[in-house]
């Protein structure tokens, strides 16, 4: 490191920024968006937010994984559990 006029520089001739810190309000700001933002993916998730999605087949139909295992449903059992749910 070598100082030239105006503070220290570092590696090629940059100088260093200085380190700036939030405010405890901004801290606290952020842990309340923290907060909500895994509530609501929390809710995601129960709402099937993890489903595997694709597109199958030569004409891209829309389908996702089932879990072969579990029970099927409906009146013609054509009613599969979403693996993961």
């Amino acid at each position: 490191m070598e100082f030239r006029h105006g503070g220290p520089v570092h590696g090629h001739g940059r100088r260093r920024r200085p380190l700036v810190l939030p405010s405890k309000s901004e801290i606290d700001a952020l842990r309340i968006e923290r907060d909500a933002l895994a509530l609501n993916l929390s809710r995601l998730q129960q709402l099937g937010g993890r489903v595997d999605w694709h597109h199958c087949g030569d004409e891209a139909r829309l389908c996702v994984r089932v879990d072969r295992k579990a029970p099927v449903y409906g009146d013609q059992s054509d009613f599969f559990v979403v693996k993961g749910y």
